[in-house]
């Protein structure tokens, strides 16, 4: 009896180090990506990949997660080049033209500034998971980006966006009177009404003057 009870304890071992050490999947990533918890995104992404390194849903999730906007556009070119069977491409694709579309622009006007500018770090405040907002309208052909802060300081910038994720922000370089500054801009919204509540977001949440931007 007592052989047992000693073979039904290490049975019962085995199957908890089995499952306690259960990878996280490709689906795992993009559950967890949809609930806003990027934290788990960011800590299995590495693992993901490494288990799954030909696979265009994880190459387009690193895409997603990046917070430079030159490696992040890296990843999505590299979905709609490599894998040509890949339901991702045309996401990826709009990734790209929007991005390239608030590249132009910047390149032709000169960043502005809030009022508090050049803010060292902003006041860190836990971000509630949050619902997506049901379509609107769209404007024509127009789109819109918040531009949520203008650094000096890379290491700031960096620290503002991790506090940003639910605008999906990247960094964008940008010189103002031969002053180097780090953008952080928002994704793209497809009307005026969502850009707003975006805006109106970031003031009550993050205490940020966001200015709204349209290509």
């Amino acid at each position: 009896m007592q052989l047992i009870r000693i073979s039904v304890v290490l049975l019962l071992g085995t199957a908890v180090c089995i499952f306690g050490n259960q990878r996280a999947t490709v689906s795992d990533l993009y559950d967890a990506f949809e609930n806003g918890d990027l934290d788990f995104c960011l800590a299995h992404l590495a693992e993901v990949k490494e288990h799954n390194p030909n696979n265009s849903n994880v190459i387009y999730m690193q895409g997603l997660l990046e917070t430079d906007g030159e490696r992040s556009i890296a990843s999505f070119k590299e979905v709609s080049s490599k894998y040509k069977t890949s339901s991702k491409i045309p996401n990826a694709q709009q990734k790209e033209r929007e991005y390239n579309k608030i590249v132009q622009l910047l390149a032709s006007v000169k960043p502005e500034l809030p009022e508090k500018t050049l803010i060292p770090a902003l006041q860190i405040k836990p971000i509630p998971v949050i619902k997506s907002i049901p379509p609107a309208p769209v404007d024509g052909d127009r789109l819109f980006y918040l531009q949520l802060g203008a650094y000096s300081s890379q290491a700031n910038a960096e620290k503002a966006l991790q506090q940003l994720s639910e605008f999906q922000p990247f960094l964008k370089k940008a010189e103002l009177n031969g002053r180097l500054l780090f953008l952080i801009l928002s994704k793209t919204y497809d009307s005026q009404i969502l850009v707003e509540k975006a805006r109106e977001k970031a003031e009550t949440k993050h205490n940020i003057k966001a200015i709204i931007k349209d290509f």
